[in-house]
């Protein structure tokens, strides 16, 4: 398996190590890209960035970001896959934190509320960790592809 589907191909499964080694090296990758980013917008010696550096930052930002949602959703459609599920959990596992979150940081609601949708969105992103990232995937064959236990030691290098 090629480096690019590996890490952004949605086929196939994906064993609880490859799952927490992707979605470690997305949290790396996306912390990187804010520490460089600081540093390249505000270590220089002038006090302000220019609008045009500042715009540049912003795309490169946003792609940087699109690439990170990549990486996430990939390898948790191969891991839901594992466990025999289908790609259309990911909706519910994605989507509805999303959500959640977003309905928090609306200012109609109370402050409360708010805070009540945030932290809804917390725990049901620890709940989806927790699940895909411990639970065991499937021992024999599905629908999705072989079982990973029965390559061996060949299953992460596939």
């Amino acid at each position: 398996m090629g480096v690019f589907r590996f890490l952004l191909g949605y086929r196939g499964r994906a064993t609880r190590l490859r799952w927490w080694l992707q979605m470690i090296g997305a949290k790396v990758f996306l912390f990187g890209l804010i520490i460089g980013g600081a540093l390249w917008l505000y270590g220089s010696k002038s006090a302000r960035p220019s609008a045009q550096t500042v715009q540049l930052s912003m795309y490169v930002t946003n792609v940087a970001m699109l690439l990170y949602i990549w990486l996430v959703v990939s390898v948790s459609i191969r891991r839901l896959h594992d466990l025999g599920k289908s790609a259309w959990w990911t909706l519910i596992l994605v989507v509805a934190p999303i959500l959640s979150f977003s309905l928090g940081a609306i200012p109609f609601f109370s402050p409360n509320v708010s805070a009540g949708f945030k932290l809804l969105s917390g725990v049901m992103a620890l709940v989806t960790a927790v699940w895909l990232g411990f639970t065991k995937g499937e021992q024999e064959d599905n629908r999705f592809g072989p079982a990973m236990r029965t390559q061996g030691k060949a299953a992460l290098a596939t």
